[in-house]
């Protein structure tokens, strides 16, 4: 038979599943907060190698934060923008800034399997690699004033999930991501709201229009 004490005890556990969850949650944004604002100096104050070198440092914690709701929200919109424009799933897509893999995942789980990717932390790339997402995996930037190992025309798309960004990929690198790509295909990317700060916006916009004229 029940005791009146049992009810008590299951909200007990209940308030302590909620507040463990409650402590989780809150640690895993002080996470990406802090992250996100050594990401943010690296880019602005460090040198290419040094923000390499921190992803590299920080594998675990950033696919820890590249699962959170946030991210994938908007690189799964991403890539449903893309196959939109690119319905033929056959076709040839790079992944710029693949780090672990997630927009990887979102285009095999739309059936696209002819991809790569490319992104200079060779840490991140190992996480990709162990989930066999991809056919080719790039260790490399993309520089706006060297061309990668990448021949001219290779991909029908590229595209830049959460890479659009000072340190990363910049709109100086538009020449090199136009020679890596055919005549005719699509180059794709999206930008987080907490890196569009006022001095960005104006950049963005020539991103878009000159976009527009491919």
């Amino acid at each position: 038979m029940a005791t009146s004490d049992e009810p008590r005890l299951e909200d007990q556990h209940g308030s302590e599943r909620q507040s463990r969850q409650s402590n989780n949650d809150q640690r895993r944004l002080d996470l990406d907060q802090k992250i996100r604002q050594e990401i943010l100096r690296l880019g602005d104050e460090g040198t290419p190698e040094e923000l390499r070198d921190f992803y590299n440092k920080h594998v675990e914690e950033y696919y820890e934060l590249s699962e959170l709701h946030q991210y994938s929200i908007g690189c799964r919109a991403l890539i449903e923008s893309l196959a939109e424009v690119v319905p033929d799933r056959s076709l040839r897509i790079l992944d710029i800034g693949a780090g672990t893999g997630y927009a990887g995942k979102e285009l095999r789980r739309l059936g696209y399997d002819n991809i790569d990717a490319l992104d200079p932390a060779e840490g991140l790339l190992d996480i990709a690699k162990s989930q066999n997402i991809y056919q080719k995996y790039f260790l490399s930037y993309i520089f706006p004033d060297k061309k990668t190992i990448i021949e001219d025309d290779s991909y029908d798309a590229a595209c830049m999930a959460g890479a659009v960004v000072k340190g990363h990929i910049t709109m100086d690198c538009l020449p090199e991501l136009m020679r890596i790509t055919k005549k005719g295909g699509v180059i794709i990317f999206n930008i987080g709201e907490h890196y569009l700060k006022p001095n960005l916006f104006f950049k963005f916009m020539i991103w878009k229009n000159a976009f527009r004229r491919l």
